[in-house]
């Protein structure tokens, strides 16, 4: 009987899955505590939506980046890296369309040419 080595979980994988989960979890809270909170503190959460918003598409790419290279390594299991691809990528795509559509909604301010 052959002794069979098991793979490990890749560390890229892993890294990527939770950059989308940790980012996406971040977001829906500061969307969720704008929506809930009294009008006093409403700006607090309201920046910190705007702040994390800018900055979630640069951490959906390196996420999807982290999960690609994880899914091409050959000693570890993809399980992670794919889950991370797909989070990552759905999320950097949604993140894009967001901002294209607000940038339409900007340019068709009056004034604004």
């Amino acid at each position: 009987m052959e002794k069979t080595e098991s793979k490990r979980n890749s560390r890229l994988g892993i890294a990527s899955f939770l950059i989308g989960t940790f980012t996406l979890a971040i977001l829906l809270m500061f969307g969720i505590l704008t929506r809930i909170s009294p009008n006093s503190i409403k700006f607090v959460f309201l920046a910190g939506l705007v702040i994390v918003g800018l900055f979630a598409p640069l951490l959906y790419l390196i996420g999807l980046i982290l999960g690609i290279i994880g899914i091409f390594s050959e000693e570890t299991k993809r399980l992670f890296p794919v889950l991370g691809v797909i989070l990552n990528g759905v999320m950097e795509l949604a993140a894009l369309f967001a901002i294209w559509k607000i940038l339409d909604l900007v340019r068709r301010l009056p004034g604004i040419h």
